[in-house]
C-alpha cells in the first residue's frame, strides 16, 4: 500500500446509517503518500475557493518525488466552471512545475467526463497509479465517477488521494457554485443521496470495496 489511508470526520450521523455509507458520506478522503505513484490526476478549480492551494499542492507533490506528471483539463477557454489549460499552464509555471511534466486531456466540462478522459488517457500511458487532488468536498465523488470510468473503459488503476491545505469551515460555493456554506457542509451535500441518483454514481459499497483492494 502506498500510503496509510485516513478518515476525518466532521459531521455527527445516525447510528442507524450503514457503516459503508457512514464512512464515505461525511469524511474526508486523505492518504499519507509515501511511494511514487504515475501521475497526479487533478479535478479542476472551484470558485471562491482559493484555488492557489491546489496548484501548490501540485508543485509539492512533483517536487517531493511523489509523481512524474500532472494531468489536467485541456479546456481551450475559460469555462463557467474551471480555467483553461492555458491558465492552468501559466499559474503551474508561477510555482516552478517544469512545462515538460504537464499534460492534458481532451476537453472535459464535468466530473463524469473528466474521469473518463483521466481513465483513457492512463490506459493509453499504460499508469497503473494515481493520486487525485482535488478540493476536499469533491474527493468522494471523483472517486466514485473513476470507478464508473474504470470500469467501462476496463483499465485498473490504483487510486489515492491528497487535498491541498485550506480552511475546512471556510464558507465556500461549492463544486457547482450554488450557494455559500461551510465546507465541511459541502462534504455531506456532494456525497448525499440526490447526487448519487441524479449523477447515476457507483454505491458507496463499491467504493468502499474499491479502497479495500488498493494495493
Amino acid at each position: 500500500m502506498l500510503g496509510k489511508f485516513v478518515f476525518k470526520l466532521f459531521i455527527t450521523i445516525n447510528k442507524w446509517f450503514p457503516p459503508w455509507k457512514l464512512i464515505l458520506t461525511h469524511y474526508v478522503l486523505m492518504d499519507r503518500l509515501e511511494t511514487k505513484v504515475n501521475v497526479v490526476l487533478v479535478f479542476g478549480d472551484v470558485p471562491g475557493n482559493a484555488t492557489n492551494h491546489l496548484f501548490r499542492q501540485i508543485a509539492l507533490t512533483l517536487k517531493a518525488g511523489l509523481a512524474e506528471k500532472v494531468l489536467i483539463n485541456g479546456l481551450e477557454a475559460k469555462e463557467e466552471f474551471g480555467q483553461s489549460a492555458m491558465e492552468w499552464r501559466s499559474k503551474l509555471s508561477g510555482f516552478k512545475v517544469p512545462e515538460e511534466r504537464i499534460l492534458e486531456f481532451p476537453p472535459a466540462r464535468n466530473t463524469f467526463d473528466e474521469a473518463k478522459e483521466m481513465v483513457l488517457y492512463a490506459k493509453q500511458e499504460g499508469w497503473r497509479t494515481a493520486v487525485i487532488l482535488a478540493q476536499p468536498h469533491r474527493l468522494v465523488r471523483c472517486l466514485r465517477c473513476l470507478i464508473k470510468a474504470m470500469e467501462k473503459h476496463n483499465h485498473k488503476l490504483d487510486i489515492y488521494f491528497i487535498y491541498p491545505k485550506c480552511d475546512l469551515s471556510e464558507k465556500t460555493a461549492g463544486s457547482q457554485n450554488l450557494f455559500f456554506m461551510k465546507r465541511y457542509l459541502w462534504i455531506g451535500w456532494e456525497n448525499s443521496v440526490f447526487h448519487s441518483l441524479y449523477y447515476r454514481l457507483p454505491s458507496f459499497k463499491k467504493s468502499v470495496t474499491y479502497l479495500e483492494n488498493r494495493k
